[in-house]
C-alpha cells in the first residue's frame, strides 16, 4: 500500500460518498461538520462550486486524502481553507503540501485570500499555513468540540473545547478599506495590517451615517448542533442593531462550557464600534479577524467559558502564542468586567 502512485485531483459531485469514507476512516464520527456526513449536501455544494476540493487517490480508486475550500457565497473574495485530512498510513509523505498546492490550481482568478482554523492538538496544518505566506489572525476558543479524535494525530483534549489558532493567507491585494474599531482592539488590528500590507484607516470614533444607509440590520443566524458552535452573521448594520443582534447575544449560557458563540461584525461600518462595546460589556471578546467578508473586513467576537488549558496547547510561532495571550487576557478582562 506505502509503495502506492498518487494522483492528485479535484473532488467531483460523484465523489461525495468516497468522501464520507475517507471522513470515517480517518476521524470516525468525531468530525465537527454535519455537512461532511451528508452525501447530498457535499454533492450539492460541489456542483455549485461553494465547496472547492482536492483529493489524493490510489491507482485502485480508494480516496486516501483531502484538502476543502469553503465559499459562503458565490462570488465571495476570500473563502474557508477547510477539512485536511489524510489517511494514517499516507501521513508523514508530503500529501497534505501537494494537495494543498492541488486544490489552488481550481480556485477563481478573484480570489483575494483564505481564512485557515488550525487545530491546536499538533502542529502541522499550522506549519503547512505557514510555509505557504499565512499570518495568524486571533484565537477561536470554542471552536473544535474536545470530542474530535483524528486517526494517527496526537488527539489529547485540551480542556472543555479544543480551540483553533485563526490564520489568513493573503492572494492578491485587497482594495483599500476603513475599519471603525474601538481603541482597545486598535494597535492589534494596526499590526495584523501592517504585516500583511494592506492599505487600512483605522478609526476609532463614530460618525453620523444617513438614515438611508443601512436602515436596518440584516443578519443570519447559522448552527451546527455537531460542532457545539452558534454563530451569527451580520451582513449589514443598521440603527436597529441593538436589536436585531440582541435575541443572539441573550442566548448564550455561561454554565455552557462545552458551547460556543459567534457574532461577525462588518468593520466597515460605523456601528460596529457601539456593537464591539456592548458585547465587551456583556462577557464577549476578541476571536478572530476575517479578511474581505460583507463588503470588507469582520471581526469576529466570540463567547465561551470553556476551560482550556494554555500549556497543552500546540502553536507553531511566537506570533501564534502572541495571539493566544492577547484573546486570553481579553476574555479575563471582559468576563471580570461583566460579573
Amino acid at each position: 500500500m506505502m509503495a502506492d502512485v498518487l494522483h492528485y485531483r479535484r473532488l467531483m459531485p460523484d465523489d461525495a460518498a468516497r468522501l464520507i469514507a475517507l471522513v470515517r476512516a480517518c476521524y470516525g464520527d468525531s468530525y465537527p461538520m454535519a455537512l461532511f456526513y451528508d452525501e447530498a449536501a457535499i454533492a450539492s455544494k460541489l456542483r455549485d462550486g461553494l465547496l472547492v476540493s482536492a483529493v489524493a487517490e490510489t491507482a485502485g480508486g480508494d480516496l486516501i486524502g483531502h484538502v476543502g475550500t469553503m465559499w459562503e457565497y458565490a462570488g465571495a473574495p476570500t473563502a474557508d481553507a477547510m477539512t485536511g485530512m489524510i489517511r494514517p498510513e499516507y501521513q508523514r509523505r508530503g500529501v497534505l503540501a501537494q494537495l494543498t498546492a492541488t486544490v489552488g490550481l481550481f480556485y477563481p482568478p478573484v480570489l483575494t485570500g483564505l481564512q485557515l482554523y488550525s487545530v491546536t492538538t499538533h502542529t502541522a496544518s499550522q506549519r503547512n499555513g505557514l510555509e505557504r505566506g499565512t499570518v495568524e489572525c486571533g484565537f477561536l476558543v470554542p471552536e473544535f468540540p474536545s470530542s474530535m479524535n483524528a486517526a494517527g494525530v496526537i488527539n489529547d483534549p485540551l480542556g472543555d473545547r479544543n480551540p483553533a489558532l485563526a490564520m489568513y493567507c493573503p492572494v492578491q491585494p485587497p482594495p483599500a478599506r476603513v475599519v471603525y474599531t474601538p481603541s482597545v482592539y486598535r494597535d492589534k488590528l494596526a499590526s495584523l495590517y501592517e504585516r500583511l500590507h494592506y492599505p487600512r484607516e483605522i478609526r476609532t470614533q463614530s460618525v453620523p451615517v444617513p438614515a438611508s444607509v443601512d436602515a436596518h440590520t440584516q443578519c443570519t443566524s447559522l448552527e451546527d448542533p455537531r460542532k457545539g458552535v452558534n454563530r451569527l452573521v451580520i451582513h449589514a448594520m443598521g440603527e436597529d442593531w441593538a436589536q436585531a443582534t440582541q435575541a443572539f447575544r441573550q442566548s448564550v449560557d455561561a454554565s455552557a462550557r462545552t458551547r460556543g458563540w459567534y457574532i461577525d461584525i462588518p468593520l466597515h461600518h460605523p456601528a460596529a464600534i457601539a456593537l464591539i462595546e456592548r458585547l465587551r460589556q456583556e462577557g464577549w471578546y476578541f476571536g478572530c479577524v476575517l479578511f474581505e467578508r460583507q463588503q470588507g473586513d469582520c471581526l469576529r467576537m466570540q463567547y465561551s467559558h470553556a476551560r482550556i488549558q494554555r500549556e497543552a496547547l500546540q502553536i507553531a510561532s511566537d506570533t501564534g502564542w502572541q495571539w493566544v495571550d492577547f484573546v486570553l487576557a481579553d476574555r479575563e478582562a471582559t468576563l471580570r468586567a461583566s460579573r
